[in-house]
């Protein structure tokens, strides 16, 4: 075997993240993963990457440098990254929610701008210009909704509820099939949800055990309790329910209405933080963007397990994403040979060393650049590797 050849200092280097202390964050999910101690409060998100809203910070000895300033330093013009990685811990559902594609991104962030919404404002829907697809890779045994269901099935499970506004508006929605079926049950009921809507959840309550499938009615009696009086839960039937084993991950396109529910999971997307809501939240609702981002056909994702490529470490299939994530272990030591483009590498478990002294443990990253030669890698553990799409990428920067 080769000897590796020593990394550059300016090459690999220690990630400190920032972690979002959303309201619907786990108190212990995170904690429990990255081995630190509960604080009581809930820990939400933490962030890797460059984007404004939370960039990470390089660390290597006593070196201490934004990542945004390295990048620069070493070329790239902007200095940020093209992708966002998370780790998610979910302690209670999020909003009903959906992402804009790349010319709806930059048309809202431009719009919004000149209406001179501040970018920190509550009512700010866009906070940059940039698309947000998103692939969540369970930790934990992970549910969500995402996608909207047949009219067929919507039909089966909610057309004879014993609640009239809700038995006629669906057996009207079905007659106009699909796509059309869904676009008027969803806007008949967010134009209602403070009226016939709300009467509906309070009559349906009562019965909901009676009418739902047993692991329907779980996490929908959850969020409701969640929730309470707030009618957009009913909207959350309309959607597909997953329920993924680690290691199972989906791929969340744009306009896919969607809302994690429960667990821990690592998350990969455009570098966006831009959220169209329309409700189970307490921040900025905005139904009518909400609606022109939408996509109301039947959608039902496909349940993704990363897969062995001769080209490639093994990764989830997201070809058309900006981004890819691939999973990798060792035990021992080993050449470790980092792509031609930009990484954050994420351990998941064990204590991989990496450059004979960057000592991981579940929940600490790395960033690699591109210009990286092959490194050692010794100890045991796990990590996966958040970089651009490698052939998108190399295109937009002339990499052969």
């Amino acid at each position: 075997m080769p000897v590796p050849r020593k990394v550059p200092q300016k090459s690999m280097y220690l990630l400190r993240n920032p972690i979002k202390a959303y309201a619907w964050g786990s108190t212990t999910l995170m904690a429990r993963f990255m081995g630190h101690a509960p604080t009581g409060a809930p820990e939400a998100e933490m962030w890797m990457g460059t984007h404004p809203g939370g960039p990470s910070t390089l660390t290597r000895g006593a070196q201490e440098e934004a990542l945004t300033v390295r990048r620069q330093a070493e070329g790239h013009a902007s200095g940020e990254l093209p992708f966002l990685l998370k780790l998610l811990a979910t302690g209670q559902p999020l909003s009903l929610q959906a992402h804009p594609n790349p010319q709806q991104a930059l048309e809202g962030y431009g719009r919004e701008n000149a209406a001179g919404i501040p970018l920190s404002a509550p009512e700010r829907c866009y906070k940059d210009p940039h698309a947000k697809p998103e692939l969540i890779v369970a930790l934990t045994p992970f549910e969500a909704l995402s996608g909207f269901r047949t009219m067929s099935d919507i039909y089966a499970s909610l057309a004879n509820t014993s609640v009239e506004y809700i038995d006629s508006s669906v057996v009207l929605a079905a007659a106009a099939g699909d796509g059309a079926g869904q676009r008027l049950l969803f806007t008949t009921w967010m134009a209602d949800r403070a009226g016939s809507l709300a009467d509906a959840l309070r009559d349906f309550l009562p019965c909901a055990e009676h009418v739902l499938a047993p692991a329907t009615f779980a996490w929908w009696s959850a969020a409701a309790q969640t929730f309470p009086g707030d009618a957009t839960v009913l909207v959350a039937l309309l959607l597909e329910h997953l329920c993924l084993k680690p290691g199972e991950g989906v791929f969340l396109p744009a306009g896919n209405l969607h809302a994690y529910l429960s667990g821990l999971g690592i998350e990969i997307m455009g570098p966006s933080d831009n959220v169209l809501r329309g409700g189970m939240t307490p921040k900025h609702v905005d139904v009518g963007e909400l609606c022109r981002v939408l996509r109301f056909e039947p959608y039902k994702p496909n349940v993704l397990t990363a897969i062995a490529s001769a080209a490639a470490p093994v990764s989830w299939p997201t070809p058309e994403a900006p981004f890819c994530l691939a999973t990798e272990s060792v035990r021992y030591a080993r050449e470790w040979v980092p792509n031609r483009v930009d990484e954050i590498v994420l351990c998941t478990g064990g204590a991989p060393v990496f450059d004979d002294n960057l000592v991981l443990a579940p929940g600490h990253a790395l960033y690699v650049s591109r210009q990286a030669p092959p490194a050692r890698v010794s100890g045991e553990g796990s990590w996966v590797r958040a970089s651009s799409n490698q052939a998108l990428w190399s295109a937009k920067e002339g990499i052969s």
